[in-house]
């Protein structure tokens, strides 16, 4: 009883009776003692919360249930607010490009800005990753299209992860257009880019399972290994 007076239950109420009434009348009982106690009033504590992911936003050290993730795969995506600029070799290569099928840089300006929903002035390393603290970064693989406007970011974004010192491979998938995993597999280049996605993941997961460091070795040596495991 001392328990139940401590914590803030009427002594007078038969708890084990109120515990076996009807779901209904038992929340409209504790509605009604906590509105005469509080009102309409609704509090929070912001440290109280029901995590919903392993995934943070920020790294804090106040979650240990938050984990970083063990591999990305980066395909043809925007790493920019501001495209950086074609370089003349692929400028040729994309005047062999129907123009239906090009991203110029008033589209991407256009589509940037619609993902910001605001000025590009206003973009930050969680829009946009190469804007971002890149060190200490998961391994990452970054795939781009031969014969896309998008390449010259993930290009340039696969230097900054080496420059921060992300273990990086990019891969240039030739003969491709943007949008290329949405084809079929049996065609060569995407089959071969599905197949490198696929064992950099089976490795990542390998690698997560036994709680092992990366493996030494190059890239292609730790791919092979998968492949023949």
């Amino acid at each position: 009883m001392a328990a139940i007076v401590d914590h803030g239950v009427d002594p007078t109420v038969d708890v084990e009776a109120l515990l076996e009434s009807p779901v209904a009348e038992l929340m409209a009982r504790a509605a009604a003692r906590r509105d005469a106690a509080h009102g309409a009033r609704v509090t929070f504590s912001p440290k109280v919360f029901i995590p919903l992911t392993m995934l943070c936003r920020d790294k804090c050290g106040y979650c240990t249930f938050a984990k970083p993730p063990a591999h990305l795969v980066f395909a043809y995506g925007v790493a920019h607010p501001v495209l950086p600029p074609v370089s003349g070799e692929q400028a040729a290569l994309m005047r062999e490009v129907p123009a239906l099928l090009q991203f110029p840089p008033e589209a991407t300006s256009f589509f940037n800005q619609n993902y910001l929903g605001g000025p590009l002035s206003t973009a930050d390393g969680y829009a946009f990753p190469v804007l971002a603290d890149l060190r200490g970064l998961c391994p990452t693989l970054v795939l781009n299209a031969e014969y896309d406007d998008l390449r010259p970011s993930g290009q340039a974004f696969a230097a900054a992860l080496a420059a921060a010192g992300v273990d990086v491979r990019q891969v240039m998938v030739v003969s491709m257009l943007h949008g290329f995993l949405n084809l079929p597999a049996s065609i060569g280049p995407v089959g071969e880019a599905l197949d490198l996605i696929a064992a950099t993941l089976r490795l990542a997961a390998a690698q997560l399972i036994h709680h092992a460091p990366h493996p030494p070795g190059s890239w292609r040596e730790m791919l092979c290994a998968v492949r023949t495991a």
